[in-house]
C-alpha cells in the first residue's frame, strides 16, 4: 500500500472547506452544503473558503493546533491549488467534483459527502510524494507535448465547468495541427537508479509521481508515490498512428512492451526542446519548457480510510 502508516488528526475540530466553482459537477454546491452540514453534526466547527487567498488561514490553525483539515472540493487542481498554499503537515481531504478525479480515484475517496464527512471525522492520514515542476507543486503526473498541446486549448477557451466533451474539439484540432517536436530528457537518479544523459529521439514524456492518468489510462502502471523518485515514460515516434498505437497498447498494459517506449527513475527529471513545446500539471496548462521537475518526498498529508487500499 502506498503512503506512510496511518496517522490520527487527534482533538482538532476546525474544517476548512474550499469550494472550486469551475469543477466539473453540476450538483457542486449541493455536494458542498451537504458534506458542510454532515461535518457539522459531527461536531466539526466547519466554515467555506471561496478563494484561494483564504486557504493561507489554515497554515494559521494548524500551526495553533485547531485545525482538522483543509477539503478540495473540485478536481485535482483544486487539489493541487490547496497543496501550494498550504505548509508540509497540513491534512487535507478531498471532495471529488471534478472531470477526472485521479488522486481521489487512486485513493479510494468515495464521491459521496457522508462518506467525505466520515473519513475527516475519523482523522487518518496518510503521507504521499509530490513533485514541484518550475516552482509548481503537482501531485499526479506532468505531460509534455501532443496532451499539453491539447491541455493549453482547454484553458484558453475554459469559461466554467468542463466535460470530457471539452476536450473533443482540441484533440481534434491538435490531430491536424501537432508536429511532435523532439523532447530532451535527462534524470538525475536516485537511490538505485543510473543518471541518464539526455536522449534527443523523445517525442512524447510523462513524468509521474503516481500511476493513473484520464480515463483509465496508465503509462507507468509501477510508479509509486511514496518512494521519492519520479517515473518517466519516454515515446520516441511521433504521428498519429504512434499516437493511436501508444494509448492502445498502454490501455492493455502493454505499454513498456514496445521497442520505443522507456521507462527510467530520478529524483530529478530535466526537459527541454528547441522549440515551443507546451506541458501540463495534473491536468491544468503548467506553462512551456524548458522544464525543471523534482520529487518532494512527504509533501502531501491526505486524510484517507484508513482501510483503504490504494491502486
Amino acid at each position: 500500500m502506498a503512503g506512510s502508516e496511518t496517522e490520527s488528526a487527534g482533538d482538532a475540530r476546525k474544517v476548512l472547506v474550499l469550494f472550486n466553482r469551475r469543477a466539473g459537477a453540476r450538483d457542486a454546491e449541493q455536494q458542498v452544503e451537504a458534506l458542510c452540514g454532515a461535518l457539522v453534526q459531527r461536531g466539526m466547527h466547519v466554515e467555506r473558503l471561496e478563494t484561494l487567498a483564504e486557504v493561507e488561514r489554515a497554515n494559521e490553525e494548524f500551526g495553533a493546533g485547531r485545525l482538522r483539515g483543509v477539503v478540495a472540493a473540485g478536481g485535482d487542481g483544486t487539489a493541487r491549488a490547496v497543496l501550494e498554499r498550504t505548509v508540509r503537515g497540513v491534512p487535507i481531504a478531498l471532495l471529488p467534483l471534478g472531470t477526472e478525479n485521479l488522486l481521489a480515484r487512486f485513493c479510494k475517496i468515495p464521491r459521496d459527502p457522508e462518506g467525505v464527512a466520515r473519513i475527516v471525522e475519523a482523522g487518518y492520514s496518510r503521507v504521499l510524494d509530490a513533485a514541484r515542476a518550475n516552482g509548481q507543486l503537482f501531485l499526479l503526473m506532468a505531460g509534455i507535448g501532443f496532451d499539453a498541446a491539447v491541455v493549453e486549448r482547454v484553458h484558453t477557451k475554459r469559461q466554467g465547468h468542463i466535460t470530457h466533451w471539452s476536450y473533443v474539439k482540441p484533440i481534434w484540432d491538435e490531430i491536424r495541427s501537432y508536429e511532435y517536436p523532439e523532447l530532451e530528457i535527462g534524470a538525475d537518479g536516485g537511490p538505485g537508479t543510473t543518471a541518464m544523459p539526455m536522449v534527443n529521439c523523445c517525442r512524447w514524456a510523462f513524468v509521474c509521481n503516481l500511476p493513473c492518468y484520464a480515463v483509465g489510462l496508465k503509462f507507468v502502471p509501477e510508479a509509486n508515490p511514496s518512494d521519492g523518485l519520479l517515473d518517466v515514460c519516454m515515446l520516441r515516434k511521433g504521428s498519429l498512428w504512434n499516437g493511436l498505437r501508444y494509448l492502445a497498447a498502454a490501455w492493455m498494459g502493454r505499454l513498456q512492451s514496445l521497442s520505443d517506449c522507456q521507462v527510467v527513475q530520478g529524483e530529478s527529471i530535466t526537459i527541454q526542446s528547441r522549440w515551443p513545446v507546451p506541458y501540463q500539471l495534473d491536468g491544468d496548462h503548467g506553462g512551456m519548457l524548458p522544464l525543471r521537475i523534482e520529487a518532494v518526498p512527504g509533501r502531501l498529508r491526505l486524510l484517507v480510510d484508513a482501510e483503504a487500499k490504494f491502486g
